[in-house]
This record gives C-alpha cells, sequence and structure tokens, in this order.
C-alpha cells in the first residue's frame, strides 16, 4: 500500500530518482491526504466482506467439505488430536476470536502457514486437502523499524532491481476475484506479488451475527503448484541449509548486518559506509523475524 500511494512502485523509474523521492517523502514527514484516500476509496478492505472478504476467497464455502474451526485458524491454540501445550482450548469448546486478532492470524496463515492437511477442497475434478508451507515458513527475514510508523513504511520500501515485467504488477486486493487455484500461479511481479501474493493457502473466516468475532474458518490449499523462484528483499537466503551453525550465527549478528561497513578501494581508511546507510541509519532500528519451524513442519 504505502508503495502505491507514495508512487515508488514504479519499475522503470531510475535509482537516483527513486532515491530522491523516498527522502523528500521523510523530509515532508506525512503521506499526501488525497493519495490515501484516493487509493483506500479504490479496494474493498472488510474483513467480513460477503462477497470480497479481505485476503480470503469466499467460494470456499462452497468447495470445502467442512470447516477447519476456530482454533485451527489461530496460531498456538491446539487443534484436531493436538496437545494443548500453549494454551487450554479445545475443539469441544472453541472460543471465538475478536475481529482484529482474527486479521492477524489470516496474515499469518498467508506467510507462515504450515505444510500438511487441511480441509478437502474440490475444484471442478480436482480434490484436495494438502497443504504446502508459507513463503516464510522456516525463513529469517530483516527488517527495518523508524521512529514512527510514517517512517518505518518508507525505509521499508525498496527500489527495482530487476530487468522488466512482462505483467501488471497487482496485490490479491487489487485483482477482478480470487486466483483460479487450478492455474499456473502469476509472474512474480515487483512489489506487490512479490510481497503479498505468494500464499499457499486459501482462507475464509466465518463472522458472528454481529460481525464482531470470528466464529470459525476454512483453511485449505491455494494453489497445487510448485511456488515461482522468488527474491524477497527482506529475506536471507541459505545456499546450503544443512549449515545450522551458519543460520545460528546470521541471527546473533543481526546488528552486524545493519551496521558493516563496506571495504572500499579508494577509501583512506580500506571501507566507507553505503550511501543508502548513511542516509538512513539515524531513523531505524534493525527488527528481526524467525520462522523456527522447519518449512515441511506440520505444527
Amino acid at each position: 500500500m504505502t508503495a502505491r500511494i507514495s508512487g515508488l512502485d514504479d519499475p522503470d523509474m531510475p535509482a537516483d530518482q527513486w532515491h530522491d523521492t523516498r527522502r523528500r517523502l521523510l523530509a515532508r514527514g506525512r503521506f499526501d491526504e488525497h493519495a490515501v484516500n484516493s487509493y483506500l476509496d479504490k479496494w474493498t478492505w472488510e474483513l467480513f466482506h460477503p462477497t470480497r472478504p479481505f485476503l480470503q476467497d469466499p467460494v470456499l464455502a462452497r468447495q470445502c467439505t467442512k470447516t477447519s474451526g476456530v482454533n485451527k485458524l489461530v496460531f498456538g491454540r491446539p487443534a484436531g488430536n493436538n496437545l494443548a501445550w500453549l494454551s487450554a482450548h479445545t475443539d469441544t469448546r472453541p472460543q471465538p476470536v475478536p475481529a482484529a486478532q482474527a486479521a492477524w492470524h489470516l496474515l499469518l496463515w498467508r506467510y507462515y502457514g504450515p505444510s500438511g492437511t487441511c480441509s478437502s477442497r474440490t475444484v471442478g475434478a480436482t480434490t484436495a486437502g494438502q497443504l504446502r508451507a508459507g513463503p516464510l515458513r522456516g525463513a529469517l527475514s530483516f527488517h527495518p523499524q523508524g521512529r514512527t510508523l510514517f517512517e518505518t513504511l518508507l525505509l521499508s520500501q525498496t527500489p527495482y532491481r530487476g530487468l522488466g515485467q512482462s505483467e501488471e504488477d497487482l496485490c490479491p486486493w487489487e485483482e477482478p476475484g480470487p486466483p483460479d487455484p487450478l492455474r499456473p500461479p502469476a509472474e512474480i511481479t515487483w512489489p506487490g506479488r512479490l510481497l503479498t501474493a505468494r500464499s499457499r493457502h486459501a482462507l475464509l473466516l466465518v463472522a458472528d451475527p454481529d460481525y464482531r468475532h470470528a466464529v470459525d474458518a476454512y483453511v485449505t490449499w491455494a494453489t497445487l503448484e510448485r511456488p515461482l523462484p522468488a527474491t524477497d528483499p527482506f529475506v536471507i537466503t541459505l545456499t546450503d541449509p544443512t549449515k545450522e551453525a551458519d543460520r545460528r550465527d546470521t541471527v546473533r549478528r543481526a546488528d552486524h548486518l545493519v551496521q558493516q561497513e563496506l571495504t572500499h578501494p579508494d577509501s583512506p581508511d580500506k571501507t566507507v559506509t553505503p550511501a543508502l546507510m548513511r542516509e538512513v541509519m539515524h531513523r531505524m532500528n534493525p527488527l528481526q523475524f524467525r520462522d523456527d519451524q522447519h518449512s515441511g513442519a506440520t505444527s
């Protein structure tokens, strides 16, 4: 959303112009109000909308044989035959989830959802009940945190470094409708599809009569295709995942990764701080997120 509102989502914008645009926005201290309202008025953001619920697929109510239960939706709650390690919730007495919390768990499923069994879904002649892990499952990611939400949003933007895009870049809420689960996934375009449209899971929340809580949920597969290769700008990729010691060392050196100086042959002291880092370091702290589950783990 920030990329759309700020205009930093233009893949044809030269790098110098891109950084100048962000620098001017940071100096201004606020987004253009008209740009914010124009973008937000364009799309549907309602969690329980009857025909276009946010980041959900309403046809799951017809395509799934049964719901998955609200405990399946909520990370940390035991569901099915799983033991109650972190909470005392049971499927025999499921407790509703406030809508605001349900929205967070919806996002968690889209990025960190596990593989394993799920509610069976039938699309045409295809019936399946197996999940692939979400795009950030088992991943280590770093994110800049500014002094304000405005700074954090802008510091989290990254310029386009590809060689061109053949398809229009769309986020899930900008698409005409939910993706066809039987079609090959669309090209990974920057920044919308790269950051928001690689989910392996399809969900639909079931609301109570006053739409203040989620009382049930459908959790199932969104696609049976293998994920397309994608380079997430916030994720460190291990070229040799067997080197677990390197993974731990990377976690310990999080601050060093942000403050690292690069060797430069023309510098008197042989080091120079990258220009981008000099520009924003006084505004940010590093946030580190790690999902400790193996990408194939089911819980």
